[in-house]
């Protein structure tokens, strides 16, 4: 007969059920559901996964994943680049990761943000090195904003006292030039195609020195800016650019 997307979905899940699977694919099952049929499925799946069944599941649908979900994979071109613990959120249709950073602060954490359109982006600043958190966290990311706070030679020399210059170039500081420069490869490497560079000292720092320091690293490892990636440096203060992802 002619049923409708939603009923061809409860079917297809029921004929994939009939030899009491262990291990269930399932490509967008919430898709073309009415509201009863998100919570019935959503409610067959909670179900028999407490009875030993594991549910593979390919979606868009980021509320809905945000209910059923105890990990989740990112993938890239067909490729597996991130696989986590859900320990997310959901804002506005999108999923919000926080990921641990290294700082002298309480609970200083980065985010990983993915689209509904399948897009995602990474804020991680306040580092004093790049932990193997943030290198979870951040590779397959389509744009990234990187603390690029400091130019050691600019921090060595400045009128900073001497306790505050160890500390911000301590593990618990923040991130230098080089740094993230170094890590500023590895995305690229990744698949990740927009770089910004952010955070950046008022005092120990010039945005055109961020930038040299960044290019020059992926300059020699072959990358070609504006064809491989797209590097902009956020000003100290708020200009209000918009940055196309």
């Amino acid at each position: 007969g002619n049923f409708s997307l939603g009923m061809r979905q409860r079917l297809g899940l029921a004929i994939a059920l009939l030899s009491n699977p262990k291990f269930v694919l399932l490509d967008e099952p919430m898709n073309g559901l009415d509201p009863k049929g998100f919570i019935d499925i959503r409610e067959t799946i909670l179900n028999l996964n407490k009875k030993g069944v594991t549910f593979l599941i390919s979606s868009h649908i980021l509320s809905e994943l945000d209910k059923i979900c105890t990990r989740v994979g990112f993938l890239t071109h067909g490729r597996l680049v991130k696989e986590i613990d859900f320990d997310g959120f959901e804002v506005a249709g999108m999923f919000v990761f926080p990921f641990h950073t290294s700082h002298d602060s309480r609970e200083s954490n980065g985010y990983r943000i993915e689209t509904p359109d399948g897009r995602s982006i990474a804020v991680a600043t306040d580092m004093g090195y790049v932990s193997d958190d943030v290198k979870e966290a951040l590779p397959g990311c389509d744009a990234v904003l990187l603390e690029s706070n400091h130019d050691l030679n600019m921090l060595r020399c400045s009128s900073y006292p001497y306790h505050v210059k160890r500390r911000i170039m301590s593990g618990v500081g923040h991130l230098s030039n080089d740094s993230c420069a170094e890590f500023a490869k590895e995305l690229i490497k990744s698949g990740t195609t927009r770089l910004i560079l952010g955070h950046l000292s008022r005092e120990n720092n010039l945005p055109s020195l961020a930038f040299q320091t960044t290019k020059a690293e992926l300059d020699l490892m072959g990358a070609q800016e504006g064809k491989d990636y797209i590097l902009k440096v956020a000003k100290p203060v708020n200009d209000e650019r918009v940055i196309n992802v």
